[in-house]
């Protein structure tokens, strides 16, 4: 959350904006995840990029401004199937910190992605 807005993950994998001055909806993106969001978080680095995470067992990196998904994260030890999850972010927005269905944690380092979003853990416990 910013000062100004809002952002809130939904059912049907969109993502919404709302203005907290006048309680109305900025901006929708749609299909942002192919099943629930589970989590939404501001990056801390800046207020233009949220991490998501999904029942879909992805991690996506959204652009606020441009209002699209700007990359994709998928690992073998992520499964999530809550509708409710929480991401761990490092201060710098370097590692997530992310619990998994089979009782792992999962830490990874997301500059490590050359772009292909398969990203690997530099932790499993």
């Amino acid at each position: 959350m910013s000062d100004s807005v809002a952002a809130s993950g939904h059912r049907d994998g969109s993502v919404k904006f709302w203005s907290i001055r006048d309680h109305t909806l900025l901006h929708e993106v749609k299909n942002v995840h192919d099943d629930v969001v589970s989590s939404v978080n501001y990056m801390p680095y800046d207020g233009n990029t949220l991490i998501t995470s999904s029942k879909d067992h992805t991690v996506k990196l959204v652009d606020i401004r441009m209002l699209k998904v700007l990359q994709t994260y998928e690992n073998e030890h992520y499964y999530n199937t809550s509708d409710t999850s929480q991401i761990g972010v490092s201060p710098a927005g370097r590692y997530l910190a992310l619990g998994s269905k089979n009782g792992k944690l999962s830490i990874m380092d997301i500059q490590k992605d050359k772009g292909t979003g398969g990203v690997e853990d530099i932790f499993v416990k």
